[in-house]
């Protein structure tokens, strides 16, 4: 994918991330801290992971066009990244996870799945849709 193009893709992305962000936050509050109030410092860290867990893409940019393999193993090293980015950010840097016992550590890892394969889903959808008016137009013009 040419650099270009991923950097527009990313900051779509940060935007699929910081809802899906919310949303889990807010389900994962609602397990492990229900009776908690929400400070203004934690807005911003619903805010900033959209943004962080966005730069892992990067490893799907290439001067070339990538093969469906060389796609799918850019895929899976991807979603590695991105959990391992997430829990060492969640835990090291907004203290998500400082007390936290090895079923928040799961949870986070499944909500971060949740997330991944939505904003995938949302990508492809939005790539097939261009697809299509790309198809439409090269009909009008044949």
């Amino acid at each position: 994918m040419p650099l270009k193009e991923l950097l527009i893709r990313m900051i779509k992305d940060v935007f699929l991330i910081t809802t899906g962000v919310v949303l889990c936050m807010s389900v994962y509050c609602m397990i492990y801290y229900p009776n908690d109030l929400i400070r203004i410092s934690q807005l911003w860290q619903l805010l900033l992971p959209g943004i962080l867990f966005s730069f892992p893409s990067i490893v799907f940019w290439a001067k070339k066009e990538l093969s469906k393999s060389q796609w799918l193993i850019r895929s899976v090293y991807h979603f590695v990244l991105l959990e391992v980015v997430v829990v060492f950010s969640g835990r090291f840097v907004f203290g998500w996870l400082r007390d936290a016992g090895i079923s928040n550590y799961l949870v986070l890892m499944g909500e971060v799945l949740v997330v991944y394969l939505l904003v995938r889903f949302i990508g492809w959808k939005s790539d097939q849709g261009v697809a299509l008016q790309i198809n439409e137009r090269l009909k009008e013009l044949s």
